[in-house]
């Protein structure tokens, strides 16, 4: 009796023990199921090793998928890159897409040169909690070399990297140079379009400058005031050398245009000047007095284009700079 008590204890201990098998192989199977009910286990089971990226086979074995199912497995992780629930990494580990804050979903549009234009889907949920600025990156430059095997149109997850701060040399709170001459540049674009005056004055007196021989001089375009002085309206720096390789007549010319302070009055009309100063001679012509639609031409200088202002350069050395002495002076009459 004890014997077939103890029998029946082993039968009972291996029948517990069999159904215990039974019940994790059939948890196991029910897991490693094709479609939905797999691609929430691999998201569940993300959920649970959040800090940690796994790989496929390191899904596999921690849901106990077979051999036979590991096709399965690999399409259920495709389908969750695809619809951007999952992330692949380096060395092809996966983590979840809520898990990677910086990475936006959105459609690659390519340039004939290689690089290609990232466009964030401003509509989808996830771009959305990663809260940022989708507005901001609603163009993401991506640069050929990371554009990987992606074609155009695909539909892609990016990684948005920002800058490390160690990388500049100046503070990004505070605009540049650069950034102010193009903010002042774009508010006088803007007056412009609304017919506001955006150099000096409606009037402008338009020359052209050429320099054909060695020089270091001041072209400057002075105005006569009513108690006799004049005053500098613009000046510019030129300079001109000669090297061994250089061609004995340039032909470069330089055009320019210097706001005038008048009523638009015949009388009396505005009294002008054009000095030159400095080391050198230039050559100065087409001078016009205009507003745009009314052309005003300096007298003579119809009969003679260009006039030859300033004293010719040394031949060697480099004699005292004397900006305030006029070594060339047209006098200009309309």
């Amino acid at each position: 009796m004890v014997n077939t008590m103890c029998g029946m204890d082993a039968f009972a201990s291996f029948f517990i023990f069999a159904f215990a098998v039974a019940v994790e192989a059939f948890h196991r199977h029910a897991r490693a199921m094709p479609g939905d009910t797999l691609r929430d286990t691999i998201l569940g089971l993300m959920r649970t090793r959040a800090t940690r990226p796994m790989t496929k086979s390191e899904l596999a074995r921690e849901l106990g998928v077979p051999p036979e199912r590991r096709a399965a497995l690999r399409e259920a992780i495709g389908s969750l890159v695809g619809d951007g629930l999952l992330v692949e990494g380096k060395k092809a580990c996966f983590t979840l897409r809520a898990e990677t804050g910086n990475v936006l979903t959105g459609s690659l549009k390519f340039h004939p040169k290689g690089h290609a234009m990232f466009f964030p889907d401003p509509a989808d949920e996830t771009n959305l909690a990663t809260g940022m600025d989708l507005k901001a990156l609603a163009r993401v430059h991506i640069p050929r070399r990371d554009a990987a095997t992606a074609l155009d149109g695909d539909r892609v997850l990016v990684a948005i990297q920002q800058p490390k701060p160690g990388r500049f040399t100046r503070d990004r709170r505070k605009r540049g140079a650069n950034e102010l001459i193009l903010a002042n540049d774009a508010q006088r674009f803007r007056a412009w379009q609304e017919g506001k005056p955006v150099f000096g004055s409606r009037w402008q007196l338009c020359y052209k400058v050429k320099d054909f021989a060695p020089a270091l001089h001041l072209v400057a375009v002075e105005q006569q005031q009513s108690d006799g002085t004049w005053l500098s309206q613009q000046e510019c720096l030129t300079i001109e050398f000669q090297t061994r390789a250089a061609q004995p007549h340039g032909t470069m010319v330089r055009e320019h245009a210097a706001p005038v302070s008048w009523d638009n009055a015949r009388d009396p009309l505005p009294h002008l000047r054009i000095v030159v100063r400095g080391i050198g001679q230039v050559m100065v012509g087409d001078v016009v007095l205009t507003d745009g639609s009314t052309l005003l031409r300096a007298r003579g200088s119809k009969s003679v284009r260009w006039r030859r202002l300033g004293e010719a350069a040394p031949k060697a050395g480099l004699p005292p700079l004397a900006w305030d002495v006029n070594r060339g002076v047209l006098e200009l009459h309309f």
